[in-house]
């Protein structure tokens, strides 16, 4: 598991290696030297210090090798100070790690100045405990100098410190030294990029990529379902759970209420004592921390605050929360107090919310009649509580469209409706398979997509069970793999 980060900056964190590819041939060139055709490569692997030694003593030049460096700054400094972008997904990874609270530094062959310039001129540089320069370490990434100088900063052992590098020598440096390593495709490293693949245990074409490797790099996923028990298994804590386990993230549970009931209806309920609820909290967030937690129903007042409680205690942001307050019927199934909590306490700590269409007529006092009413609501909840909105289009006759309102923009995810009439625990399954990808690592926009899909397949796979509104297949996708296997 990672429990510190070293990233190399140019050609890794940064689209900065067009210039430093022509940098020392510009300089040369705008002295009337004609550089040598391998001239950019050789300098890759030398830090600044030793690239102008080099140049000094291959073109016999009467610079200083002070004034070398800074000829050659001075052509990068422009592009770093106006010009220089992250790659794609970096910001985002960044703020993953910082999360976690996994320390992070830069080592990079770049002088400290125009790091910082770069880092600060792309909103990065606070993310990192420490810049460690090759100047620093006394040598360039062809020794792991460099590497232990910025494990050293940050506190961590060599065996959990991955280094990020794009350049097969840095690789080849770190893998030596006993590091793991995760590399990044660059184009100026493209006739390598064979040989850094194969040394690498991680390889990305670029850091959008990260989440397929998440529990790679932190581990299992872990999700915790915060809601009822369902006697009959097909809402609730039972469906939440089937659904994590279906898409390989590990579930936890702290339950609310017990519930006798079958696909016919509910018979009785009975309240977990908040106590012995607060309990549950406290043995599930003091042992394994949750990657992402997901709520359903809420039983009374005092649970809604236990759950807020713990969610601030521990800094939880990927909180989804299933205001379990209206029936599909229209039926209130929360007092006006529980309702006050609610909004007061746990709305504003989600990352998203999942109201179906009359919760969300309910929150927003908008009537909901087409796609630009719900948009409207949607809109008025973000507004509201500071967090994103899904309102799940189920009760729409017409279609299984839904919306997500997320930083001011409403995105659509259409889906023909599908006739089964069995489809109870859809919004469980829903909310659930959500957490779980904001678990793995994936946007919230991307875990919705995913989370749609696999709902999707639960419905289609047309499970017919109990006499009345049936449960869905949870484990659609497990038994469309299992034939798979069969067959090929």
């Amino acid at each position: 598991m990672i429990r510190g980060a070293i990233f190399d900056m140019d050609g890794t964190l940064l689209d900065s290696m067009p210039v430093w590819d022509h940098a020392g041939e510009m300089y040369l060139e705008s002295l009337g030297i004609e550089p040598e055709p391998e001239l950019s490569r050789k300098l890759a692997t030398f830090s600044m210090m030793e690239g102008a030694v080099y140049m000094k003593e291959k073109y016999n030049m009467t610079q200083s090798c002070e004034e070398i460096i800074d000829g050659v700054k001075d052509i990068v400094r422009v592009y770093y100070v106006e010009k220089v972008p992250c790659k794609p997904g970096v910001r985002e990874f960044l703020e993953e790690l910082k999360c976690r609270n996994i320390p992070m530094a830069v080592a990079t062959a770049t002088d400290l100045d125009l790091a910082e310039a770069a880092l600060k001129r792309t909103g990065i540089s606070s993310y990192f405990t420490q810049i460690v320069t090759c100047k620093e370490a006394g040598t360039g990434k062809s020794q792991p100098d460099v590497f232990h100088l910025a494990r050293n900063y940050m506190g961590t052992q060599l065996e959990d410190t991955w280094i990020f590098e794009d350049a097969l020598h840095a690789v080849q440096t770190a893998k030596k030294a006993g590091y793991p390593v995760c590399s990044v495709y660059d184009e100026a490293n493209q006739p390598e990029m064979e040989k850094i693949q194969a040394l690498s245990e991680i390889y990305l074409h670029d850091f959008t990529e990260v989440h397929s490797f998440y529990q790679q790099l932190f581990g299992m996923p872990v999700v915790l379902t915060v809601a009822g028990s369902d006697s009959s298994g097909g809402a609730g804590i039972q469906a939440d759970i089937k659904t994590m386990t279906a898409l390989r993230v590990y579930s936890m549970s702290c339950i609310t209420a017990l519930t006798a009931q079958n696909t016919r209806g509910i018979s009785g309920v009975m309240e977990v004592p908040a106590a012995f609820f607060e309990k549950q909290m406290e043995s599930v967030f003091t042992d394994i921390l949750p990657d992402a937690v997901k709520t359903g129903m809420m039983a009374s007042t005092e649970h809604i605050h236990i759950t807020a409680e713990y969610i601030r205690k521990y800094s939880i942001k990927n909180l989804v929360v299933d205001p379990v307050m209206i029936s599909t019927s229209g039926t209130r199934l929360l007092s006006e107090e529980a309702v006050k909590v609610y909004e007061q306490e746990l709305f504003p700590l989600a990352r998203v919310l999942t109201p179906n269409i009359p919760e969300a007529e309910f929150l927003s006092g908008v009537s909901i009649e087409d796609r630009t009413t719900r948009e409207e609501a949607a809109k008025r909840i973000s507004d509201r509580w500071g967090c994103a909105v899904l309102c799940k289009g189920g009760h729409d006759p017409e279609n299984a469209d839904d919306l997500l309102y997320e930083n001011g923009k409403a995105v659509w995810f259409s889906a023909k409706r599908i006739e089964n009439p069995n489809t109870h625990g859809t919004g469980c399954t829903l909310s659930s398979a959500i957490a779980s990808y904001l678990a793995m690592g994936y946007t919230l926009s991307e875990a919705v997509e995913r989370a749609k899909q696999y709902m999707t397949g639960a419905i289609g796979a047309g499970m017919n069970l109990g006499e009345g509104n049936g449960p869905l297949n949870h484990m659609w996708n497990i038994q469309k793999l299992m034939i798979s296997n069969i067959y090929n």
